[in-house]
Order: structure tokens, then C-alpha cells, then sequence
């Protein structure tokens, strides 16, 4: 999973009623990335437009990252673009996307918004499995509209240039 050299831009949606994914998109817009950003909240007309074929309901509650191929992620899959992006965490984009670390790309990308130097202590560590424990016992507060944690790649009929 990784961001093509053709992508000049990546949208990504997020639910800005949320502090924790409305801090990382704070921060992610801070950073060096490798193509331009346009963080749309689902609260915006923008994001109606987009979505309107699809229930806002079950969408506000994942990220959704959209790159300028056509392609779309959410879930987890959605966090590992965002720092797939993000020239200085690359390389952790692409250790989130192994089956292992997955599942904790969330949990990660909130870490980097709030914590890079734990973020950096943690990801010195070789072995996933002691990765993922040092995680567990990192404290953070989790998303307040509940992420469901899946790779879901969507299919949307939407076509290009809405945005």
C-alpha cells in the first residue's frame, strides 16, 4: 500500500466534531508531505456533495482518504496514507501497513499528532510484538464517535473532479 509518484494530491474526510482527528489533521497539515492535502471535514457542504449517494452516518465515524487515481480507503487503511504522505514518517507508514501493525494505525497516527518523541521510542524497536505492547500501555484518549478498525477499500461511483 503506497502512495504512487502520481499522486499530487490526497483528500482525506474526517469528522471534525472529533478533537483527537481534528488535532491530527491539525498536525498532519504542519508537515512535509509528499503531495498536497485538502482536509475536508464531514461537517462541510463539501463533504455532503461528495457523499450524498452514501449514509453520512456510518462515514463520520471513519476517516476516508481519497487519492487523485480514484482510489479510496478508510479505516485503518485511511491513517496509513496520511502518513504514507508525511515525508518524515514514511517509513512508519509503511511498517502501519503490515497485517500486524494494521490494526493500531489509529492509535499511531494519534500518538504522532500528540507525542512524536514516544511515537519515535516505540518504532525504535525491532520486533512488532513488542511494538504493539508498548502501545497498549501507551495512554491516549481514544476517538470520540468510535472508529470501526478495518481495511476497507471503497468502490464509490463518485466521479473525478467533484472535488
Amino acid at each position: 500500500m503506497k502512495i504512487t509518484q502520481y499522486n499530487k494530491c490526497i483528500d482525506i474526510f474526517y469528522d471534525s466534531r472529533c478533537d483527537i482527528c481534528s488535532s491530527f489533521v491539525k498536525w498532519l497539515r504542519q508537515q512535509p508531505c509528499s503531495c498536497n492535502l485538502n482536509c475536508v471535514p464531514y461537517q462541510s457542504a463539501r463533504a455532503e456533495e461528495w457523499f450524498q449517494s452514501m449514509g453520512m452516518g456510518e462515514l463520520e465515524r471513519q476517516l476516508v482518504v481519497r487519492n487523485d487515481s480514484g482510489g479510496m480507503y478508510r479505516g485503518a487503511a485511511a491513517w496509513v496514507q496520511c502518513m504514507l504522505v508525511c515525508l518524515a514518517h514514511v517509513d512508519l507508514g509503511e511498517r502501519l501497513s503490515s497485517a500486524s501493525l494494521m490494526p493500531v494505525a489509529q492509535k499511531v497516527c494519534h500518538l504522532a499528532a500528540c507525542n512524536e518523541r514516544l511515537l519515535r521510542e516505540i518504532f525504535s524497536l525491532q520486533n512488532d510484538e513488542e511494538v504493539l505492547a508498548k502501545l497498549d500501555r501507551a495512554l491516549l484518549p481514544s476517538c470520540e464517535v468510535g472508529e470501526v478498525d478495518e481495511m476497507v477499500t471503497i468502490l464509490a461511483g463518485i466521479p473525478d473532479g467533484v472535488i
